[in-house]
């Protein structure tokens, strides 16, 4: 383990999700980094999809554990261009 990682977020957690597939509720037993994950993705997903596209989306999540929140940061990143051509002719 990489030296200042927290070895609590090994800790086994009961996490319930409801399947994509078909809905289903399902219960599993996962280590609590990995549904950190799991519900960061999800709230990404949720409010800026293709945030993996484009120039690199930064960003930080921020949990309040006393006040039951998660705050997103996001800063998406794109490169534009905008094209236009006109084109006059002098009718005889």
């Amino acid at each position: 383990m990489p030296e200042g990682e927290d070895s609590r977020l090994d800790v086994l957690v009961d996490a319930v999700t409801a399947r994509w597939t078909d809905c289903e509720i399902v219960s599993e037993r996962n280590p609590l980094r990995d549904v950190i994950e799991q519900v960061c993705y999800a709230a990404l997903a949720e409010t800026n999809g293709g945030w993996e596209n484009n120039e690199g989306a930064f960003g930080d999540f921020r949990f309040d554990v006393a006040n039951r929140t998660l705050t997103l940061e996001f800063n998406g990143r794109y490169m534009s261009t905008e094209y236009s051509e006109h084109s006059w002719i002098e009718e005889a």
